[in-house]
């Protein structure tokens, strides 16, 4: 876990959002793997219009700032593993 609250907070400082985790079992090792993949979108001016005009229709809108994004990304993988 300490790994990727580091690595969910680099990608917080570059400004990245709408990176995904991809799990895997390392079955001779028996354990599990995970990483962050999918990690090329930044939130730019357009995604935090995208952002507003979502967060009236939706009250979780999938485009998140940054911050928001890793705090929701951790919360998840919390509750999961």
């Amino acid at each position: 876990m300490d790994g990727l609250r580091g690595d969910t907070e680099f990608l917080c400082d570059c400004r990245a959002m709408d990176y995904s985790l991809l799990v895997g079992v390392n079955s001779s090792a028996g354990r599990i793997v995970v990483g962050i993949i999918d990690y090329a979108n930044t939130f730019t001016t357009t995604k935090f219009i995208e952002h507003a005009f979502k967060s009236i229709i939706e009250s979780d809108a999938t485009v998140q700032a940054p911050a928001r994004y890793r705090s929701r990304m951790l919360r998840a993988v919390r509750a999961y593993f």
